[in-house]
């Protein structure tokens, strides 16, 4: 009887391996078809596939890079969550034919990198140790800690597929604590056409909360440079204004303050996207750098504060150009203080003549066919600094004399 009894439960264990075995095998077919069939950037690799007792599909020892090179990125754990068992069946042939489900979710478990920049230029995005030193104080730089490795992190994302428009919404969140803990929300456009194909994003929006790798360098900086908050946030701003200065940039009038009261107190940024549509983040130019936030549509929230991410107070009143400075008069004539003389009308000017004209508007006609308008702010050897009125307010941009074709003197607005 025992005999009997045993065989019969070895004979169904058998055959629910069977129905089982079938399943991870057509999962397995529709994962590996996904993965050859879109270019992530890198290849995807796991050593394990199995389903768990609800049907999810489990990866184990996953790992991302380049082939034959260390892994960028490894993951102890990949969830995939269908809607339903069934919806496996058939898997490779709904990859090959873009019929995905409507709804399905990726969960990474222990996920972790030591080359956070080759990740981040993997996703699109850029990061370099250096960009901490644009904003921290100058004395800071030497004790924070700029580099995150390893980074590791685990998370979620949650795809809900279009199918009649090739439209993948997706809501994610992510927890790192060498990091932020990160949730946003956005939407891949020709999404089976994989990352480096046709696909681009658009409505994309992000929060970042907890942002530990800030507060512990705020910190580490406080405690061992025994800083006060006055010194933190003075030393702040002028070392974003010396950075703005090095590289012509500008800044938004209250942002220096607004980004050395955030540093000394960082809980929370949220950064929204709004790109034109089919436009990727590869094809948007970021030359000049202080246009790129118009190009990105790009709006910031530092702990509950909008700022607009344009430099302001590029060398203000500063490097007078030689040859205003130097000029002699001619025939008896002193050139400048007849031009100051003068009534003002439109009139092309020459760039040494700008001094003379500080808050007076001009016109300038650029060399890549652009006419811009502005109030002269300030002049340096190299640009001229224009008042404008764009994002909702007042913001300073430079413009190089290199890019200018010509500069007018427009009459004062009636």
């Amino acid at each position: 009887m025992k005999k009997l009894l045993g065989k019969t439960l070895l004979y169904l264990s058998i055959l629910l391996l069977i129905p089982y075995s079938y399943l991870v095998w057509q999962a397995k077919q529709g994962i590996d078809a996904f993965l050859l069939s879109h270019d992530f950037g890198a290849e995807i690799n796991y050593e394990w596939l199995l389903l768990d007792h609800t049907g999810n599909i489990v990866l184990l020892e996953v790992a991302m890079g380049e082939h034959r090179q260390e892994p960028i990125l490894t993951a102890d754990r990949v969830n995939i969550i269908p809607p339903s068992v069934f919806d496996l069946l058939g898997a490779k042939d709904a990859v090959i034919h873009n019929e995905y489900p409507a709804y399905i979710s990726v969960e990474v478990l222990e996920g972790n990198t030591n080359v956070t920049e080759k990740l981040a230029g993997v996703l699109g995005l850029s990061y370099q140790p250096e960009y901490l030193d644009y904003f921290y104080p100058k004395q800071c730089l030497t004790v924070i800690q700029k580099e995150i490795k390893p980074l590791r992190f685990s998370g979620a994302a949650n795809f809900t597929v279009q199918r009649t428009a090739d439209v993948s919404e997706v809501k994610f969140k992510v927890k790192s604590l060498d990091l932020a803990n990160i949730s946003g929300s956005l939407k891949i456009n020709n999404f089976s056409e994989g990352v480096t194909g046709g696909s681009f994003v658009s409505d994309f929006a992000v929060t970042l909360s907890d942002i530990s790798l800030l507060q512990q360098n705020t910190q580490k900086c406080l405690a061992e440079l025994d800083m006060d908050k006055q010194l933190f946030i003075e030393s702040s701003i002028s070392q974003q204004i010396e950075k703005a200065s090095e590289h012509l940039l500008a800044l938004e009038e209250n942002a220096p303050n607004a980004v050395a009261q955030f540093l000394f107190v960082p809980q929370q940024i949220d950064i929204a996207f709004d790109i034109e549509d089919g436009k990727k983040f590869s094809q948007i130019p970021m030359d000049p750098i202080y246009q790129v936030p118009e190009k990105l549509g790009l709006g910031l929230i530092l702990n509950s504060q909008p700022l607009n991410v344009i430099f302001d107070q590029v060398l203000s009143e500063a490097l007078i150009s030689e040859a205003i400075e130097n000029k002699e008069p001619v025939d008896g004539v002193d050139e400048n203080a007849a031009i100051a003389a003068k009534p003002i009308e439109n009139r092309v000017l020459q760039k040494y003549q700008l001094k003379q004209h500080i808050g007076a508007k001009i016109s300038l006609d650029l060399r890549n066919g652009k006419v811009v308008e502005g109030y002269i702010q300030s002049v340096n050897s190299r640009s001229v600094i224009l008042l404008q009125r764009k994002f909702k307010g007042k913001t300073v941009a430079p413009f190089a004399f290199n890019d200018i074709r010509k500069i007018t003197l427009v009459n004062p607005e009636k």
